[in-house]
């Protein structure tokens, strides 16, 4: 099995001899596994080899792939003729706190002008970047944008749609938080690491499991203007690099800050 993980792309093994579990020799085991994410390709090998088929299953050219993890096909061991329905349904299930399905469209926003252009583009580049035949490249698509306007105006509805349209996980997260994590604790501009900045690269670590995504942030107007190194760790978490499949979309109703 040691030998499988590694062939799948596993970087580190751990194996404790079971004696040695049954002694108490070994209290306590850490031990970390780095398995590849999935693609269309390899997800189609892993359900052929897993639930023993004669060849191997479409799967299709969707974000959900990405997600997929060594559950959702374990939770459908007893799956008979194609698995990836319900291996989907099983990823969506687990994921749906993090699905627009249900948001409203793009077609269906109202009051953009040309802001639906802009939408509509960077779908189709999304799209693109998500489909292996097309040779395009995640590094060539815009990543990082600020949408101002007043409360209602519709930034969180945009942001929803555009990961509705391109099959994205949804995340979203608030200043608010950072800045709540910064006041608990008295400021120290000397100090590297602070609450504030573990907060958000809890944050971003955690949209960054979920990638490809959309991580909305909002509440970008209660960024302390006074706090420079926390504006300098925000824009380097946001500033894109290289292949990182995460769309950053900021949220102000200020538009002066």
């Amino acid at each position: 099995e040691a030998v499988d993980l590694l062939n799948a792309g596993c970087t580190l093994v751990y194996v404790v001899p079971h004696e040695r579990v049954l002694t108490g020799a070994v209290p306590t085991i850490d031990g970390f596994l780095k398995i590849a994410r999935f693609n269309t390709t390899t997800l189609a090998q892993a359900c052929k080899e897993f639930y023993d088929l004669q060849e191997e299953p479409i799967v299709p050219n969707e974000a959900w792939v990405t997600q997929v993890a060594p559950a959702d096909l374990l939770i459908n061991s007893a799956v008979k003729g194609d698995p990836i329905p319900h291996i989907r349904a099983a990823v969506r299930q687990r994921l749906s706190e993090h699905i627009c399905t249900d948001s409203m469209p793009l077609e269906s926003l109202i009051g953009l002008n040309t802001v639906r252009d802009w939408a509509e583009a960077l779908i189709d580049d999304i799209c693109d970047a998500l489909n292996p035949s097309i040779r395009c490249q995640w590094s060539q698509i815009e990543r990082a944008v600020v949408f101002s306007g007043p409360c209602g105006a519709g930034k969180t509805s945009l942001s929803r749609a555009i990961a509705r349209a391109t099959g994205l996980n949804w995340c979203r997260v608030s200043v608010r938080r950072w800045v709540a994590a910064l006041e608990s604790e008295r400021w120290e501009p000397t100090t590297e690491r602070r609450a504030a900045f573990i907060a958000m690269e809890d944050d971003f670590d955690a949209a960054r499991v979920l990638a490809p995504a959309v991580l909305f942030i909002e509440d970008m107007e209660h960024l302390p203007d006074e706090l420079a190194p926390m504006l300098g760790q925000l824009i380097g978490q946001i500033t894109p690099s290289g292949e990182d499949p995460l769309f950053i979309i900021g949220a102000t109703s200020d538009d002066e800050k």
